[in-house]
């Protein structure tokens, strides 16, 4: 079944997911490198319409042409590598990459600065294979125009704002008893009473529109029990 499909009522369920199917196709044509979309497929909820759902391929990066390297001025080209690389390299091979893309932003610059190139050359950033964790933001602002970022030959990079953990040992399953557990809670709860004036003579309406009411403010003490599953 569909999980709110967004679908109007009346709308007959052959037409509705025939309708999906369409635009997964179409999805597919417009993005090929997406491979069978099965983010699209998901999204769709093409499973409940009885089709199959297709298996899960890590998508190719892309790869650049040569010609578009052509563009870029050979004085302002630079390599990253977040494996291999060092920031005391001079960046302008992959055996000599740098480690950072903050120093390879800054290579660019100093390029552009000491008129090494035109500041309307085109500079390119090539990040090789890795994954380059970012403690802060990189602020490009006009002085970077013409300044493309690419991954490198087609292999596959990945700009993380997250932390890498470092571990001392492998993982290890630590308990795989189950065992059900308690737990005592104390809970303060406000137990309302009604006045004897209001319960006696009624109630009155005020201006808010509610049965307006007395209550002595005593406090009690209950107690819980969590039971759960570990």
């Amino acid at each position: 079944d569909f999980i709110n499909s967004g679908t109007p009522g009346g709308v007959p369920l052959s037409f509705d997911c025939t309708m999906r199917e369409y635009a997964w196709e179409y999805g597919k044509q417009l993005q090929p490198r997406h491979g069978n979309f099965v983010e699209l497929f998901d999204a769709l909820q093409l499973s409940a319409c009885n089709h199959t759902r297709p298996s899960e391929s890590l998508r190719k990066p892309p790869r650049y042409d040569d010609k578009d390297d052509d563009v870029a001025s050979s004085n302002c080209t630079f390599y990253v590598s977040s494996t291999s690389g060092s920031d005391s390299n001079d960046g302008r091979s992959p055996l000599t990459a740098f480690a950072s893309i903050e120093r390879g932003v800054q290579a660019t610059r100093s390029a552009r600065n000491g008129n090494v190139v035109a500041t309307t050359t085109e500079c390119v950033l090539n990040l090789m294979q890795g994954t380059y964790h970012q403690k802060e933001s990189i602020t490009l602002d006009a002085a970077d125009s013409y300044l493309r970022v690419q991954n490198y030959a087609g292999e596959y990079a990945v700009i993380s704002g997250g932390v890498a953990l470092q571990f001392v040992d492998a993982w290890k399953a630590y308990s795989l008893q189950a065992s059900p557990f308690e737990h005592d809670i104390r809970i303060k709860m406000r137990r309302p009473r009604c006045s004897s004036t209001h319960c006696r003579g009624g109630s009155r309406m005020p201006r808010n529109g509610y049965h307006r009411r007395e209550y002595r403010k005593q406090w009690m003490w209950c107690k819980t029990r969590v039971i759960g599953q570990a």
